[in-house]
C-alpha cells in the first residue's frame, strides 16, 4: 500500500509527529472562529477543508507510543465534533461567552450603563459576562477589538472541561467535563432534533442515548485505528454501554411498578450485576484489549505526566494489577504534590509520606 494515500498507511511506514501538528488543530479551530461571523460560510468552507486536511494525514504518523497515538485519535475525533458544534451546526458567539467567577447565576453585571447578561440555556438560570467576550447584548458575536476576540476564540478551542465558561456550574471543584460532554451530546441533540423526536419523552430519552454512545464509539474506534488499523471491537464495547444502560432502566421501572423497594439486599444485588457486567466479553474484557494485549498499559500518554515516572511493572499482566499499580502511584505522587501547600505539621508529614512512597515504588520498578 502506497503511503501517499495517507489515511492507509502501513503501521510500519508511519513517520514521526511533528511537534506542530496537533498545535495545527487549535490554530485552525481559533482561526475560524476568529474570522467575522458575516463570513460564516465561507470560514466555514476554509476552515472545514483545512481541519478535513489534517484529520486525513492523521494516520500517517506515529508518537512513537500506542498510548499516546491513542490519545493523539482521541484529541483528533475531540477537535472535529468540535468544529462540527462551534462552526457549522451552531453559532458560537451566540452562545459560548466567558463568565467571570465561579458562579454563573450571579447578579448581571453592568459596564457603561449595560446590563451584560443572556439566558445561557443550560439550566443555570443567566450568566454575566465577562469583559474579554461579547459587550454587546444586543448584537450577539460583536467585540471591541480582534485582541478581544481572539482570546474568546483561542479559550474556546483550548478548554475541555468548561470552568468558566457559560456552561459550567457552580463551583470549581464538582465542575464536571461541560465541554467534553457537548463533543457527543451536541450531534445527539441535533439528531433529535431534525428527526422531530419530542423533549421529555422515553423515546427521546434513549435516542439520545444510544446516539451519544455512537459518537463516542466513533471516536475510540478512529483512536483504535490509528494504532491498530482496525476497529478493535470499540463499536461493541461502547454500544453495549448503551444496551446496558436501557436493560439498567428497564429493571428499575420494573420494579418500581411492582412496588419494590431500595433495600440492603436490593443494594447488593446491583453490585453483584455490576461486577457481572463488568466481566462479561463486551465490557472489561474487550475494553481491557487496547489497555493490555496491545500495550498500552506499559506506555504512559504523556512524558510530563508523572505516570510516566511509574510505568506499571512486567509482571502487571492483568487490568487488575495495571491499576493497583496505577493507583499506589498516582495516590503517593498527589499527597506529595499537597507539601507546596501545606498548612500545618499534619499536612506536612501527609506529604512527606507520599514523596517516600513514590519514592519507593520509583526504585521498585524492574
Amino acid at each position: 500500500m502506497s503511503p501517499s494515500f495517507a489515511f492507509l498507511t502501513p503501521l510500519e511506514e508511519r513517520i514521526r509527529l511533528p511537534p506542530w501538528y496537533l498545535p495545527s488543530f487549535l490554530l485552525v479551530g481559533t482561526l475560524t472562529t476568529l474570522a467575522p461571523l458575516e463570513y460564516r460560510i465561507l470560514r466555514t468552507v476554509v476552515g472545514g477543508i483545512a481541519l478535513g486536511t489534517l484529520v486525513y494525514n492523521t494516520p500517517k504518523y506515529t508518537t512513537g507510543g500506542v498510548s499516546s497515538d491513542f490519545v493523539v485519535g482521541l484529541f483528533v475525533s475531540g477537535i472535529t465534533l468540535k468544529f462540527w458544534d462551534f462552526v457549522y451546526y451552531r453559532r458560537a458567539e451566540e452562545y459560548a461567552w466567558r463568565v467571570p467567577t465561579l458562579n454563573p447565576t450571579l447578579a448581571p453585571a453592568k459596564q457603561n450603563g449595560s446590563v451584560l447578561v443572556t439566558p445561557n440555556g443550560t439550566g443555570n438560570g443567566e450568566s454575566k459576562r465577562s469583559d474579554d467576550c461579547a459587550s454587546n447584548v444586543e448584537l450577539h458575536g460583536k467585540f471591541n477589538s480582534t485582541w478581544e476576540k481572539f482570546r474568546w476564540s483561542w479559550g474556546l478551542w483550548t478548554t475541555t472541561r468548561g470552568v468558566e465558561w457559560n456552561w459550567g456550574v457552580k463551583d470549581l471543584m464538582p465542575v464536571p467535563p461541560e465541554n467534553l460532554d457537548r463533543l457527543i451530546t451536541s450531534p445527539s441533540t441535533a439528531i433529535i432534533t431534525k428527526l422531530g423526536l419530542k423533549r421529555g419523552t422515553n423515546l427521546s430519552k434513549y435516542a439520545n442515548l444510544w446516539i451519544s454512545f455512537f459518537f463516542s464509539a466513533m471516536c475510540h474506534t478512529f483512536a483504535q485505528y490509528l494504532i491498530t488499523r482496525s476497529e478493535g471491537g470499540n463499536i461493541l464495547n461502547w454500544m453495549s454501554q448503551a444496551a446496558v444502560i436501557t436493560f439498567e432502566d428497564f429493571v428499575i421501572d420494573f420494579a418500581q411498578y411492582y412496588g419494590i423497594k431500595g433495600s440492603a439486599w436490593t443494594r447488593a444485588f446491583g453490585y453483584l450485576w455490576v461486577g457481572v457486567w463488568l466481566s462479561l466479553y463486551p465490557s472489561l474484557p474487550l475494553g481491557a484489549n487496547t489497555v493490555l494485549q496491545i500495550g498500552g498499559a506499559y506506555d504512559p500518554p504523556g512524558v510530563i505526566e508523572p505516570s510516566a515516572l511509574f510505568p506499571p511493572r512486567k509482571t502487571s499482566d492483568t487490568l487488575l494489577k495495571v491499576a493497583v499499580d496505577y493507583g499506589a502511584s498516582w495516590y503517593c505522587v498527589q499527597r506529595g504534590l499537597t507539601l507546596i501547600n501545606a498548612r500545618n505539621v499534619d499536612e506536612v508529614l501527609a506529604a512527606v509520606t507520599g514523596i517516600v512512597g513514590a519514592a519507593a515504588l520509583y526504585f521498585a520498578r524492574d
